[in-house]
């Protein structure tokens, strides 16, 4: 004779139906609501959406961990975006990154997988979906700042990456525009030169100067994007001399607190090498510098030209043997000034210059920049006047920064 079944485990059994029941109807309704795009990336892809799962936010947008449910592929990350929210202009700008990100294959880019959308006339709330390979490593930046020995040779290999990378893009006419520190990430946290370029919210297909839009980040903007005028992909490679210097001096090249005179210094590549910090760095290294930072973007190195300046090719040895010491205490105060203080004058200069600057003038060319820079979840406001001190990164920042310790 078999055993029945308590009537106690019945009601569990039945209980257990009755909620899963409730979960499906509620899932039922869910996805009559939502979009075509939004049901694809369930399908291919289980979306970890808890705060564990969470790995930053924007604006528009919240980036998750997934992983695929088709193949077996590296957990990756999905950019969830609210389409809702953005104007038109922005609509049509992420479709522009979607196509440029799809048609890059490098190993030192970021990696898309995939790309959904919903119909934005016919979904409530409608979403997009960017999937990419997942970058663990952090920033760069960071992972130089904890480094207890750095050398010319280490800087050095970053740009060559960077500049491969810049060759690869140029080769397809493709444009950057927003090489900063923040953009440059690593793939892992056990490799120091697994780097990735990332974040092509502001790139753009360049045949020749055709540009116009005044974009990018202030300390890192070219001259011709100051002064309203057309460019091309020139601009990438003034933002690589930039980053240049700065992982070889420890500071920008560009800081005023003033916009005015920031914009003033960059228009004119008014910079200069202090001997403090720059007499231990190879006068090949400085000479690669100042072929970057020139105004005219014609007489401005290209990045296959730069793939073969002397500093890029000389022999190892000599590099290594430079030590970068006040360089690297330089740079452990850039980098934590950039991470932690507030752009709150850079929010004051853009309303100001909000009302008073004129269409198609350099002010209003400064108010574009400030304003993006305002919008922006990675801006950090500019340097002041002089090289930051490391020690100063623990304290709040006075008014001026002193000079970095003897």
């Amino acid at each position: 004779m078999g055993l029945c079944p308590s009537r106690q485990s019945h009601h569990h059994q039945s209980h257990h139906h009755r909620k899963v029941s409730a979960e499906q109807s509620y899932k039922a309704k869910e996805d009559a609501v939502a979009g075509l795009g939004t049901l694809e990336v369930k399908r291919k892809y289980r979306i970890d959406f808890s705060q564990q799962g969470k790995l930053g936010s924007g604006a528009y947008s919240t980036v998750y961990r997934c992983t695929s449910l088709e193949v077996e592929r590296e957990e990756c990350a999905v950019k969830v975006i609210r389409l809702g929210k953005m104007a038109p202009d922005e609509l049509a700008a992420l479709k522009v990154e979607v196509e440029i990100l799809r048609e890059i294959d490098h190993p030192n880019v970021i990696k898309l997988y995939d790309y959904f959308e919903d119909d934005i006339d016919v979904t409530p709330e409608p979403m997009a979906y960017i999937v990419t390979e997942i970058l663990e490593g952090g920033e760069l930046f960071d992972r130089i700042v904890e480094r207890t020995y750095y050398s010319e040779f280490e800087a050095r290999k970053v740009i060559q990456i960077l500049l491969d990378v810049m060759t690869h893009l140029h080769d397809k006419n493709i444009a950057h525009r927003d090489l900063k520190p923040e953009n440059l990430l690593l793939k892992s946290q056990k490799n120091d030169h697994s780097l990735k370029v990332a974040d092509f919210g502001f790139a753009a297909r360049s045949h020749g100067a055709t540009l116009s839009t005044q974009c990018g980040t202030p300390n890192y903007v070219a001259p011709e994007i100051i002064r309203n005028e057309k460019y091309g992909f020139e601009v990438d490679m003034w933002s690589v001399g930039v980053l240049t210097f700065v992982l070889l001096g420890g500071y920008p090249p560009f800081h005023n607190d003033n916009q005015k005179e920031l914009f003033r210094r960059i228009k004119h590549a008014d910079f200069q090498f202090d001997p403090q910090y720059w007499n231990v760095v190879t006068d090949d290294a400085k000479d690669f510098i100042t072929k970057l930072l020139v105004p005219n973007p014609t007489k401005r190195l290209t990045a296959r030209q730069a793939m073969v300046h002397p500093w890029l090719v000389k022999g190892d040895h000599d590099l290594v043997s430079r030590h970068l010491d006040s360089a690297l205490t330089n740079l452990q105060g850039f980098n934590a000034k950039r991470k932690f203080k507030a752009a709150a004058k850079m929010i004051i200069t853009a309303r100001r210059l909000s009302r008073t600057a004129q269409p198609g003038t350099e002010e209003e060319s400064a108010y574009r920049l400030v304003h993006v820079a305002e919008d922006d979840t990675s801006y950090r406001s500019p340097l002041p006047d002089d090289p930051p001190a490391a020690a100063a990164a623990a304290e709040p920042a006075p008014d001026r920064e002193p000079l970095p310790a003897q």
